[in-house]
């Protein structure tokens, strides 16, 4: 149970820092 929380939480950590990386490139060019 430890390893599927562990790794659900790395997955949504991931996908918050593309999400910030994707926004960021996007305002730049803004």
């Amino acid at each position: 149970m430890e390893n599927l929380l562990a790794s659900l939480a790395v997955t949504v950590f991931v996908g918050v820092l593309a999400l910030l990386a994707q926004w960021s490139r996007k305002s730049r060019r803004a």
